[in-house]
């Protein structure tokens, strides 16, 4: 038998009192303690080391059952950092479609507001050119009463088309700054993205 006393119980339990009386060393008794045991021929010191085998094996299988929970809370663990790490992807995955989108939605807005602009300083070149002309005719003959009329009415269009072309460029302005904003988003959505791909959730 093997295991079963250790050196408190031999120094200081009674039932080992006849061994150390007899001068029997810790050590020689683990060396021979079958031998010693029988030799005693005591129930009771029979009795401990069987309850010291049965307490070993039950630390045994208590420590194995740690062992076992301890790895099951680590692979829990695991599971939970691996599905948390999932959710946070696919978020941020949903967060990059919608700032590429907002992106390309401003992209498309500013080349309509650059398109718009465009057609609004042409319409004011040419209400101007009109303006220009009739101006001439009319200072030369300011008794026509029909080539006032063109006159007031090339100066209304041409107030117009200076106001239409002034809204056209703070739109354009406007767009780009919108632009500059969803770019700069994307990118730095972009960028986080990045970022988290690259963390080691194994670690």
């Amino acid at each position: 038998m093997s295991g079963g006393i250790d050196k408190y119980q031999f120094q200081y339990d009674p039932r080992f009192e006849a061994l150390r009386n007899q001068g029997v060393s810790f050590e020689d008794f683990k060396a021979h303690e079958e031998f010693y045991v029988k030799k005693l021929g005591s129930t009771s010191v029979l009795d401990l080391v069987k309850d010291g085998s049965i307490q070993a094996d039950k630390y045994k299988n208590l420590y194995a059952q740690t062992n076992v929970f301890a790895q099951a809370k680590h692979d829990l663990a695991i599971q939970n950092v691996h599905k948390k790490h999932t959710e946070i992807a696919k978020s941020i995955e949903e967060w990059q479609a919608k700032a590429d989108a907002k992106k390309a939605q401003a992209e498309e807005e500013y080349a309509i507001a650059r398109e718009a602009e465009a057609l609004a300083d042409a319409a004011k070149a040419k209400a101007y050119s009109e303006f220009q002309n009739l101006k001439l005719q009319y200072q030369k003959n300011q008794q026509s009463g029909i080539l006032q009329s063109k006159f007031e009415n090339a100066k209304f269009k041409l107030a117009n088309a200076t106001l239409n072309a002034h809204n056209a460029e703070f739109y354009r302005e406007l767009s780009g700054e919108h632009l500059v904003d969803a770019s700069q988003n994307a990118l730095a959505t972009f960028v986080t993205t990045s970022m988290v791909q690259k963390i080691d959730f194994n670690g």
